[in-house]
């Protein structure tokens, strides 16, 4: 039961089906029904009816009501048990919704009425087995319901019955199989429960709902019963239905509305041909003369209006036509009165959209018919139609169309476009054919190809035969055309924007020359693209067979071009365009230019003579000059080609190549004489032999001279042979250019004859003679020029030249060698000449020596040394001339020299010797080549005497050659050379010879006192004036140092070399000996009356001893360590050459001792041995002096004497280490020594000695036999000692003594090891292993690296040896044995068991794991699971805890066996490693063969990216995202087509059911939004995936619910996942988006990528909208995005707010995120969006508002902590942007006087209210004026005066200066004392003011007076010419006239430029301003300076200064000083003023 809405009713029902009403409260029965008189009550539902089986049950109860409710006080809601629902009225219970009832299931229940509906609740029921269950998805059939409910039993029959009851008897006795029932299947029950809402509805609303859900029947009867649009339900079926006459017929024949119907035939294109041919024509029965005349009666109503008759006559072809004449008539009859009714020139605009309609259908059904044409026909058309292309094609410009065909190459296409279509694509004709590819062989499209005329009486061009595929119709007619659409437009424009050069060709006449023209350009268009020169070539030649003139030159060439690329193959880079600018020798040269001898002749006449033929027919006699340039430069590099064309030009031969005598000769002579190789000689005879002789009779001029120049050629060729024989090939032409040149046959002739002296093998005597005819014979035939004689001598010249002695013996016959030699004829010429000469031709005796000098001299000068071959050949030629005269007798001592320069090893050309000027730069040059050169004087005196130095003068010359022997001698400080040379000169007294004496004598260095002192005696003698006293001076200073010049001079040296070490070195109060004594010294010399004792008193000092030493110790040993060349390395034992013979390989110095002389050699007095042995010695005897009583300090003396000594002799050394008082001192000396084994073991028998003679009274031994023993013996004795005693009471200096020896010995023992390792040679360093226990234990570490075993045992036994851990060992042979040592796995297994050393290594198996996962994992390939398996073998020994990782190694070994086999390119180690995305390293590997494998261990593979584990899914997620993106396996590309895309995405759905839903989005997401998938997939393909995804998921949706999996992302949210997708993919085709698709501006085409990305996530989208806001984009662009994909909880308005706030943050500095943050940058980015902002609201939008934007931005403007530069600019934008409220004004003006003043002033800040008011402004102006202290306080404050409005002030007291608040300004920048003041503050200040703040005249003059008074003249007169107060120029003007100062300072050019402004130049003429003035002008020309100096000179004329106006004109103008005259600059002043 249920109460009434207003409680007044209570509604019951009953079991029985009874239905009462009772009133409430009383409960009075109002009404009352049974069952069978409710209305309706026994309805079926017709869905249940037609499923249920004839066998089911009846239920009884089916139509009782089973639940009641109220739709208002006057209706039920009733719902019955066979689901029948109505709503019932509560008086008559008539169904309120229709005649039939609505359907739910069965015993639904219903809510009341809330709102607009109310609620049902339903259960839909299923009975399947369980087995059905699983298999089923989640498509039913409509009857499975009674096909599972129905039950075996109830379905069995009777009998069926009788026997299943028989078996199972039987069953149960026999209990036999057979008999057996079957067993019952179980079965579920499935309940759907839904929860359904039925609302209240018009009829409008419910009719587009049964349009949507496809129920077209009840929506037409709706449509019927409420008068709705029925052509709603017929639009609905056409577009859902595919075209055909049917669907024509039945639905779109239907609907009346003319504007739908025209645009579906216009824009909809059936996917057949005859149902694309029916929709056009339909649309055109629809825009006839029926429905023009119904629309201009207005009688229409909107309606499609068929025409009346369906014939259209020729117009369409597919109708019936009517064979009655007589209706023909009468149709055209009525059309031409319907045509007469209509007024086109008053068309409607319905009637106009008609005709265009009209026009559109006419044009796609000659498209159409054209198309069909193009595809074969109409029966290839209905197979091959393409709608998408027909699509295009019909709306396609027909030019455009026609020429994509022709760039397909489709010339039937182009052929029907042009015969079909001729009106609008003919003008075009040549442009589209020159569209075909270039590689196209034009014989194809030949058809196309335009044709000329021929026969008389034919066009020029032939046109086209033009064809149309029906007659014009009445819409085609001018008249309408023109008032419908007036406007034409150019169809082929568009081809010549592209390609100008073809405009010329535009037109559909062309003529004769405009089709020759095409043709040229067309064939070298396509040789120029395509390089295929027989395309173009066939191109002309049907250009001449279509009767085009002028195309045989470009004929000749293409065929040239073509033998040239196919048949001669050279220049294959050569273009056409290129080849034709050649000259025809150039064209005929690449011809011939890859020639063979053998193919030469055949080329020749198959290439070259058709050539010529061709040029011979363009130019008469071309053919022979080419031919003649051909052969005559081929000629000048090879005769071999051109005497190949003579030889085939016999006569004799048929076809001979060059026709003619005349020819012939004249070219062959050329080709001779221009041939520049000289090895030609064969081929030039050949060519003279093939050229035509002299015959008989008569043969003209020209040839008889042709025959003399032939037979010329002869004798040079005789020539050439001589030359060529003697080895001097020479080109025939030089013989000819030089046979009547002197000079150059002289040198042919010296050339002859050197060349057969300088033959190889030399000429015999034989020879020579032959050489002598040759050379007569040569001079004969050819030089006649040069006399017989010259040749003589040339010939014995080139004897003398020959470089053989053999040749001078025969030279000499030819000369007189002496003067008194006789010159008989027969004694000269001997067996030379014989009898063929005569005695005339011997060279006389003076030819003689001059020839012999020359050779001599050429000899000489091309020597490289004086070993040369050729310096004994100069010595052997002079000595031909017997006499030997001075001449020969110089050059003789010449070569001598140089000898002696060769033993100087003075390196220098013996050209240069005798080249030098002066030749004692040559000694000079002899003593600097050596050191010790200076030591051998006389043999540097004999060098200058045959270098004839100074002439014959010889004691000049050998004093020259010894002073500059003493001053090298000095410079190398051999003082004793010096001064033994010295010592000759001064006994020779030359006088030049003081200088150096003075030089040595002063010399410090020298210590020999005496000899210092004789030599500066003789510089005394003999030197200038002026130096006497210097050397006197010297000579009293060598007395002085006679007194320490033994210890003290040598310690001088070391200082000053060392003196800044010392210094800092020493403490201050401690001064070297050296200091003191030369304190001394210094004190000497300027004090006479000290003496000598003095010196030696500083020696004897008592500090002297202690302040030598603390000097020596510094000097270590370091200055006699470095050599390279003793015993320094300690690498032997030192001993004294006296037991040189005792030692076995000991080291000897030879220095030590001279048995020469059987002494010892001297000691360097300047070493620190030599000053050790002279303190020690010092020391002793001043010990010696006091008796002992005076005993100084000597270990240090020892220590230095034992570091220099125990190198050189160890024993001494060793001695005097044993006198030191302390043993342990001696340690100073031994740490230092190297660690040599000798070292070591001296300084352990050291302290070996030291102990023992310590502790003699312990051993009770007798020292003294200590020394017999050897030093190992007594080391060993005394070890064995001191280890052996437990408790020793020894004393302390031996307890400190044990621990060295046992240190040395321990390094002894190091060493002697370190020695095995040198042995190994693996570069290990002895002494450092010895001393550094780092790189011991390196070393060691390092030997173990190595798969050597005995050098693995060495490092564990030096492990052993030095207790290093055997575990790091053995860890690192293993890492090297897995890194670096090449082994093979096998064999690192078997060495590792062999060495057995694992169990130790794992006996640290945290250790163990670290290093091997640090060092040995990275050296194995992930690949080689070979190795990694043993290396996972190795750890998993390793204690299992130890091991921190995820993955044990058993794991992995499990793992790496099945990959191994399974995938064995897996990198393993990347999989598992987790650097890498394991998904990423598998995805290359994966294929189809082991991805199920691969799946299988995916649960064993950890992502420690992601965490956890691997899963199948995502395994196969990856393999079927390479398998959708892999290539085509037959066609190896990449799929093109939707299809075969979707295709692939259907095969990869045998994986779908392996992946989880949210691998699947994935999947799905990686092939539809990425952008690869952007790239390659198109939208609907992207949008048919999706939809196939969606689909899928679906099923899988309804499949996880009755699996209840419980995944994280359940298939539910897979659907709604690809349901956004969708959408998505839906938005992408809206105009906005396709828009930025196809923009041209890339930043657009960024948006519809991203956007296209987004799939329309929120997060994605918000950022694309902030971007596109931030980059200026129109607010309304925005808006429309947002609506096409909203945003949540986003508008136009928060976008804009976001984007404001990103950039405030950027400003800020808070976004990280941000790609940009610099300030500029967001500024630009604020700009772009307030500049959008403002555009929207200009165009009155209504999306963004000003108020939003400021109220936004405010807050950050109002941000104190903010910098201010961005907050004043944000404002200024906003100012710029929008109208700003009076507190934004006020604000901007805050932020700009703060900024303002915060530049200036530290302290003072500023608040709004300080600036809001006039008074508040004037405070503050008052304030800082008062605190202004600098001129920049006052700048800043003129900058603020004129930042704020004026002030009232300024108003006020305009006339009152005082008061005013700029003077006041003003008035403090005159009297500010800033030192940054410039004095123009003030003029500045008012420039900047004029003349917006105008200054009244009493304020210019109160400044004016001011500044006179400070004495700112200058300024003040500024200030006054710029406030242009003319009352007050006067006043200035007077003040230039008498200033009280005048310079530089009182003007500028500022002054002056206001002068000449204010024209005010002429009353300053009398002044001193005015020559500055005219300087200013003359200095500064230009067009501003011009206009003012001709403005002043009229002025000045005017003002009767005529003479200044014309001086100033002449000035300017450049005019010289001299013409600068009174009488010139009058007359110029008359002339420039009358013009």
């Amino acid at each position: 039961m249920c109460l009434s809405p207003d409680g007044s009713l209570l509604a019951t029902v009953h079991h029985s089906g009874q239905l009462a009403l009772w009133d409430i409260p009383s409960l009075n029965r109002r009404q009352v029904w049974n069952l069978q008189d409710q209305p309706g009550f026994d309805e079926e539902n017709p869905v249940h009816a037609r499923s249920l089986k004839k066998n089911t049950k009846e239920n009884p109860w089916k139509h009782n009501l089973i639940d009641v409710n109220f739709w208002s006080n006057e209706a039920l809601i009733l719902t019955r048990c066979s689901g029948s629902l109505t709503v019932s009225s509560v008086k008559t219970l008539q169904n309120l919704l229709g005649e039939s009832c609505e359907w739910f299931e069965p015993c639904s229940r219903v809510s009341a009425r809330h709102g607009k509906g109310f609620l049902g609740l339903e259960c839909d029921s299923k009975l399947m087995s369980l087995k059905r269950r699983r298999r089923d998805t989640d498509e039913e059939s409509e009857g499975s319901i009674h096909e599972e409910d129905s039950d075996d039993e109830e379905d069995a029959t009777m009998v069926a019955k009788t026997t299943k009851y028989v078996k199972q008897v039987l069953y149960y006795v026999t209990d036999f199989e057979r008999f057996q029932p079957p067993r019952k299947k179980p079965k579920i029950i499935e309940r759907i429960y839904r929860l359904v809402a039925l609302k209240e509805t018009t009829p409008g609303e419910l009719y587009a709902r049964r349009i949507d859900n496809e129920e077209y029947g009840e929506a037409l009867a709706l449509a019927k019963k409420y008068g709705l649009d029925s052509d709603l339900v017929y639009q609905r079926q056409w577009r859902k239905s595919r075209v055909s006459v049917a669907t024509i017929q039945d639905y779109l024949s239907k609907i009346t509305k003319r504007s739908w119907v025209l645009h579906e035939c216009l824009e909809r294109v059936p996917e057949d041909v005859d149902a694309a041919k029916e929709l056009l024509l339909y649309g055109l029965r629809g825009t006839d003369l029926e429905a023009l005349l119904a629309i201009g009666k207005g009688e229409d109503g909107g309606r499609f209006i068929m025409s009346g008759d369906t014939s259209h006559g020729d117009i369409y072809e597919d109708m019936e036509e009517d064979t009655e004449e007589r209706r023909k008539e009468r149709e055209e009859k009525r059309r031409q009165d319907m045509l007469q009714q209509v007024d086109f020139t008053n068309l409607k605009l319905e009637q106009k959209e008609l005709c265009r309609s009209r026009l559109k259908l006419l044009t796609y059904l000659d498209r159409l018919d054209t198309y069909e044409e193009i595809l074969g026909g109409p029966s290839a058309a209905e197979e091959r139609f393409m709608d998408k292309y027909f699509r295009k094609f019909r709306s396609q410009n027909i030019v455009e169309a026609a020429v994509e065909y022709a760039r397909d190459g489709d010339w039937n296409a182009v052929d029907f476009i042009f015969t079909y279509h001729g009106k609008d694509t003919l003008p075009h004709r040549l442009a589209i054919i020159s569209n075909f590819p270039e590689t196209m062989l034009p014989f194809e499209y030949r058809s196309l190809l335009p044709e000329a005329g021929f026969r008389q009486g034919d066009p020029d061009v032939k046109e086209w035969h033009e064809e149309s595929w029906r007659g014009k119709d009445w819409c085609e007619e001018d008249i309408c055309k023109s008032n419908v659409d007036p406007q034409t437009v150019d169809l082929g424009d568009f081809l010549y924007e592209d390609y100008p050069h073809l405009l010329k060709y535009r037109t559909a006449t062309p003529t004769s020359a405009l089709l020759t023209d095409w043709y040229k350009f067309r064939a070298s268009e396509i040789e120029d693209f395509s390089r295929q020169v027989d395309n173009a070539l066939e191109l002309i030649t049907l250009g001449i067979e279509k009767n085009v003139e002028g195309l045989e030159e470009l004929h000749d060439d293409l065929v040239t071009m073509e033998t040239l690329i196919y048949e001669c193959f050279t220049e294959p880079s050569i273009t056409f365009q290129d080849f034709q600018k050649l000259e025809d020798i150039d064209k005929l040269r690449l011809l011939m230019s890859k020639p063979t001898k053998e193919m030469y002749i055949k080329n020749v006449k198959n290439w070259m003579i058709p050539f010529l033929q061709r040029c011979e027919r363009r130019n008469k006699g071309a053919a022979i000059e080419i031919m003649r340039e051909y052969l005559v430069t081929m000629a000048k590099d090879d005769l071999t080609y051109p005497m190949l064309i003579f030889e085939n030009s016999k006569e004799d031969k048929p076809n001979p190549i060059i026709q003619g005598n005349h020819h012939k000769l004249s070219i062959g002579l050329d080709c001779v004489y221009k041939c520049e190789r000289n090895d030609q000689l064969n081929n030039a005879w050949a060519i003279f032999q093939y050229l035509p002789k002299r015959g008989y009779g008569f043969i003209g001029e020209e040839l008889s001279r042709l025959h003399g120049q032939r037979d010329q050629l002869e004798y040079h060729l005789v020539g050439a042979g001589i030359l060529e024989d003697n080895g001097l090939p020479t080109p025939i032409h030089v013989l000819k250019d030089t046979q009547n040149n002197t000079e150059e046959a002289k040198q042919m002739f010296v050339k002859l004859t050197r060349k057969a002296a300088s033959r190889k093998q030399p000429l015999k005597e034989s020879g020579w003679r032959q050489l002598l005819k040759n050379v007569l014979q040569l001079q004969q035939k050819v030089y006649k020029c040069i006399d017989q004689q010259i040749c003589c001598e040339i010939f014995t010249e080139s004897l003398l030249c020959s470089g053989s002695t053999d040749n001078f013996r025969l030279a000499s016959e030819m000369m007189v060698t002496s003067e008194s030699e006789s010159t008989a004829a027969g004694n000269n010429l001997g067996g030379i000449l014989h009898s063929a000469m005569h005695s005339e031709t011997q060279v006389n005796y003076t030819r003689s020596v001059a020839l012999v000098l020359d050779a001599s001299r050429e000899y000489f000068n091309s020597s490289a040394n004086l070993m040369d071959p050729c310096m004994e050949l100069a010595r052997a030629c002079l000595k031909l001339i017997t006499d030997t005269p001075d001449s020969v007798q110089t050059e003789l001592d010449l070569i001598g020299a140089l000898s002696i320069l060769d033993d100087f090893k003075v390196d220098i050309l013996p050209l240069q010797v005798r080249l030098c000027d002066d030749r004692i730069d040559l000694v000079v040059k002899a003593l600097e080549s050596s050191n010790t050169t200076y030591k051998q004087t006389s043999k540097l005196l004999r060098l200058a005497k045959l270098l004839r130095v100074s002439g014959e003068d010889e004691p000049e010359r050998n004093g020259r050659v010894m002073v500059l022997i003493a001053e090298t001698a000095l410079k190398a400080k051999d003082y004793r050379v010096a001064y033994q040379t010295c010592s000759d000169l001064m006994s020779q007294c030359y006088l030049p010879a003081w200088n150096v004496c003075k030089q040595l004598g002063e010399c410090e260095e020298f210590k020999d006192l005496t000899a210092r002192r004789s030599l500066l005696s003789y510089a005394l003698t003999y030197c200038d004036a002026d130096v006497i006293e210097t050397l006197m001076k010297s000579r009293s200073l060598l007395e002085t140092q006679i007194l320490y010049q033994t210890v003290d001079t040598h310690m001088d040296v070391d200082k000053q070399s060392k003196e800044e070490t010392v210094a800092a070195d020493q403490p201050t109060q401690y001064n070297s000996p050296l200091q003191k004594t030369r304190a001394v010294t210094r004190e000497v010399l300027t004090n006479t009356t000290m003496t000598t004792k003095a010196v030696l008193a500083t020696v004897s000092d008592k500090q002297w001893w202690k302040n030598t030493l603390n000097w020596m110790r510094p000097l270590s040993f370091t200055t006699e360590t470095d050599g390279v060349d003793g015993n320094y390395g300690m690498e032997k034992q030192a001993c004294h050459p006296f037991y040189e013979t005792v030692i076995n390989d000991g080291y000897v110095n030879q220095n030590d001792i001279n048995y020469g002389k059987f002494s010892s050699l001297p000691v360097d007095s300047s070493t620190v041995k030599f000053l050790s042995h002279s303190l020690l010695r010092t020391g002793k005897l001043e010990e010696t002096r006091t008796n002992g009583s005076c005993v100084q300090p000597t270990s240090e003396v020892l220590l230095e004497l034992a570091r220099e000594a125990i190198t050189e002799d160890m024993s001494l050394g060793l001695g005097y280490l044993l006198a030191l008082p302390q043993p342990l001192d001696a340690e100073e000396v031994l740490e230092k020594l190297p660690r040599t084994a000798v070292s070591l073991q001296l300084a352990a028998y050291y302290y070996a000695l030291q102990i023992y003679t310590s502790m003699t009274s312990y051993l009770g031994s007798n020292v003294s036999d200590l020394y017999l023993h050897s030093p190992n013996k007594v080391i060993d004795v005394v070890i064995s000692h001191v280890t052996s005693q437990s408790n020793p009471d020894w004393s302390e200096s031996v307890k400190a003594l044990i621990p060295k020896l046992q240190h040395y010995v321990e390094l002894l023992a190091d060493f002697m090891q370190g020695e095995m390792l040198r042995g190994l040679g693996r570069g290990v360093d002895v002494a450092r292993f010895t001393r550094d226990n780092n790189y011991k234990q390196e070393t060691i570490v390092g030997l173990a690296m190595t798969s050597e075993k005995d050098v693995f045992e060495i490092s564990l036994s030096l492990a052993k040896r030095y207790t290093l851990s055997l575990w790091e060992v053995y860890m690192t042979h293993l890492e090297y044995l897995f890194s670096e040592s090449g082994l093979s796995t096998k064999e690192i297994e078997e060495r590792v068991k062999s060495l057995g050393f694992l169990p130790t290594l794992v006996s640290q198996s945290s250790d163990f794991y670290q290093r091997a996962n640090t060092y040995i994992l990275p050296s194995i390939r992930g690949t080689d699971h070979t190795r990694l398996m043993y290396y996972y073998s190795l750890l998993d020994n390793c204690n299992s805890s130890d091991i921190g990782d995820l993955m044990k190694p058993d794991l992995h070994l499990k793992l790496l066996k099945k990959i191994k086999s399974a995938i064995p390119g897996l990198d393993y180690t990347k999989l598992v490693g987790g650097q890498e995305n394991p998904l990423d390293v598998l995805q290359p590997v994966l294929l189809s063969g082991n991805v199920h494998v691969m799946a299988k261990l995916a649960n064993k593979i950890p992502d420690q990216m992601q965490g956890g584990f691997l899963t199948a899914s995502s395994v196969f997620c990856i393999y079927i995202k390479k398998y959708f993106w892999e290539k085509d396996p037959s066609t190896k590309k990449m799929l093109e087509t939707t299809a075969d895309w979707l295709h692939r995405y259907e095969s990869c759905g045998e994986f779908f059911s392996r992946l989880t839903a949210a691998d699947y989005i994935k999947f799905i997401d990686s092939i539809t939004f990425t952008e690869q998938a952007i790239e390659m997939l198109d939208e609907d393909c992207r949008g048919d995936i999706v939809r196939r995804a969606v689909k899928y998921t679906r099923q899988q949706s309804n499949k996880q619910k009755q699996n209840e999996q419980g995944e994280e992302i359940t298939y539910d949210d897979a659907v709604t996942h690809l349901q956004q997708s969708q959408r998505h993919l839906d938005t992408l085709k809206s105009e906005l988006i396709t828009g930025f698709k196809t923009s041209h501006q890339e930043r657009k085409q960024k948006y519809h990528k991203e956007y296209d990305l987004s799939r329309a996530e929120q997060d994605k989208l918000k950022v694309l909208v902030k971007k596109m806001v931030t980059d200026g984009e129109e607010v309304n662009t925005i808006n429309e995005l947002l609506e096409l994909s909203p945003i949540e909880s986003w508008k136009t308005l928060t976008v804009y707010q976001q984007a404001i706030q990103d950039i405030i943050a950027m400003f800020r500095k808070e976004s990280e995120s941000t790609p940009v943050t610099i300030e500029s940058e967001a500024f630009e980015l604020l700009r772009q969006v307030l500049h959008s902002v403002s555009n929207h609201l200009q165009q009155s939008g209504s999306f963004v508002n000003s108020d939003d934007i400021i109220s936004e931005l405010r807050q950050f403007c109002a941000d104190m902590t903010l910098p201010l530069k961005p907050r004043m600019d944000t404002l200024l934008l906003l100012e710029k942007s929008f109208e700003m409220s009076d507190e934004d004004h006020e604000l901007l003006l805050y932020y700009r006087s703060d900024a303002i003043i915060s530049t200036a002033w530290d302290d003072h800040r500023l608040s709004l209210d300080d600036v809001k008011s006039d008074e508040g402004r004037q405070a503050v102006f008052k304030s800082l004026l008062e605190s202004c202290t600098k001129m920049k306080h006052l700048e800043a404050l003129s900058t603020l005066l004129q930042t704020w409005p004026t002030l009232n002030t300024a108003k006020q007291f305009s006339t009152d200066p005082p008061n005013h608040p700029w003077i006041q300004l003003l008035v403090a920048m005159v009297m500010c004392k800033d030192e940054d003041k410039i004095g123009d503050e003030t003029v500045t200040v008012l420039k900047t003011i004029h003349p917006s703040q105008s200054l009244s005249l009493q304020c210019i003059q109160h400044m004016y007076l001011l500044m006179m008074e400070e004495n700112m003249s200058l300024s003040a007169l500024k200030f006054i010419f710029i406030s242009e107060y003319e009352e007050l120029y006067d006043k200035a003007i007077e003040i230039m006239h008498e200033p009280s100062e005048f310079g530089p300072n009182y003007y500028d050019d500022e002054l002056f430029q206001l002068i000449l402004d204010n024209n005010i130049g002429t009353k300053i003429v009398n002044t001193p301003y005015y020559p500055p003035l005219f300087e200013y002008l003359l200095a500064n020309q230009n067009e501003e300076t011009k206009s003012h100096v001709e403005k002043l000179a009229n002025e000045l004329q005017e003002a009767g200064y005529d003479s200044e106006a014309g001086s100033l004109l002449l000035s300017y103008r450049g005019t010289h000083p001299a013409l600068k005259t009174l009488d010139a600059a009058l007359s110029i002043v008359s002339k420039w003023f009358k013009k």
